[in-house]
């Protein structure tokens, strides 16, 4: 683990024990992309341990926050079951402003749910049977594989061509990848032969591809 991160282990102990069991509280070691978790308590929320890899939304923090912003928050996650959590993301950055760890909280608001409703129908207060929109929002997917990750970003970017590789032109392979480089997907091991091999390109024509986005 990256030493600079020891002093933050107390911060989620402290953080956990206040929150309580209904808060997910998660340091990643951000130089070890996929075994970033080097501390968490109350994994249960999302069936996450210490050792377990990054998430979607660390990959896109890292490829697109701005170099000013320090912290994310009232965000949405999911877990692997489909519960929707109220997440929030600290960015620990070194002295050249550089991420190299965050602090995540993530809160299953379910009890908090039910305890409304509860209130609501006690005091006759109707009902609201729209629920709110979060399309477009920032969202995250804990828990989930880094395989799984890799394909699942790579079958959302295909599906914009119909789901066919075959489809794309040379000019539409270069905007997929430039959409997976925007989400962070090459900076894990072996993202670059697995899109590679989907879009029937060679990995020096991935990497040709991504020196020419870092160039523009």
């Amino acid at each position: 683990m990256n030493l600079a991160l020891n002093s933050y282990i107390p911060i989620v102990d402290f953080i956990a024990d206040y929150l309580g069991s209904h808060a997910e509280v998660v340091l990643h070691d951000l130089t070890d992309l996929e075994h970033s978790i080097v501390r968490i308590r109350n994994g249960h929320i999302s069936g996450r341990k210490e050792g377990d890899p990054c998430t979607d939304f660390v990959l896109r923090t890292l490829q697109q926050a701005p170099i000013d912003k320090q912290y994310a928050v009232n965000y949405h996650s999911t877990n692997q079951t489909g519960t929707l959590m109220k997440s929030g993301s600290f960015f620990i950055r070194n002295s050249k402003q550089k991420i190299i760890g965050m602090i995540c909280i993530n809160i299953d608001p379910s009890l908090y749910l039910q305890a409304k409703t509860f209130l609501d129908s006690f005091f006759g207060i109707p009902s609201n049977a729209v629920t709110q929109s979060i399309k477009g929002s920032p969202h995250e997917n804990l828990g989930m594989p880094i395989e799984e990750l890799v394909g699942t970003k790579l079958s959302l970017a295909l599906s914009d061509y119909g789901g066919n590789p075959k489809l794309l032109s040379p000019e539409g392979k270069e905007h997929l990848i430039e959409k997976l480089n925007d989400e962070g997907i090459f900076l894990l091991k072996g993202a670059v032969s697995k899109v590679a091999e989907a879009l029937d390109l060679s990995d020096p024509s991935v990497y040709r591809y991504l020196r020419k986005l870092k160039k523009e």
